[in-house]
């Protein structure tokens, strides 16, 4: 086990870090729904087949949908981040390196998560303005 002049970062460096990395995700999430939002409200609505009706309702499900996940998601990295910072406190009083790579580990999947929601999101807009280009001509 680590000690803490092995590891040199303390348990408030590492909860400020990790709350830090909470926020911003947090605060890109918001951001990517808010654009989203603000993408299909200005957006045009002439009169299109049902078809591509159909592709703005299935795109606003997505867009419902990712809100709805965002939350749990938030409360569970929450959830985990307190139990490990409280199983780091209760065993040593500062963390260990492995902790501190499972931390990353944790954000840089929830990184990924949020990268390739963001790139539905991009793909889905792309599809409605090409359906709608495509309309137009």
């Amino acid at each position: 086990m680590a000690n803490a002049t092995n590891v040199g970062i303390s348990l408030a460096d590492v909860r400020e870090s990790v709350k830090r990395m909470q926020n911003e995700g947090e605060k890109l999430v918001v951001r990517i729904q808010k654009d989203a939002r603000k993408f299909v409200k200005s957006t045009p609505r002439p009169a299109v087949p049902q078809a591509i009706v159909d592709l703005g309702k299935q795109a606003e499900k997505v867009l419902r949908d990712l809100e709805e996940r965002r939350a749990p998601l938030v409360d569970s990295l929450r959830h985990r981040v307190q139990a490990l910072a409280d199983a780091v406190t209760k065993t040593l009083g500062v963390a260990e390196a492995e902790m501190v790579a499972e931390l990353a580990r944790e954000v840089t999947g929830l990184t990924l998560r949020i990268a390739n929601l963001e790139r539905r999101i991009d793909l889905l807009a792309k599809e409605t303005k090409a359906s709608k280009k495509g309309q137009a001509a």
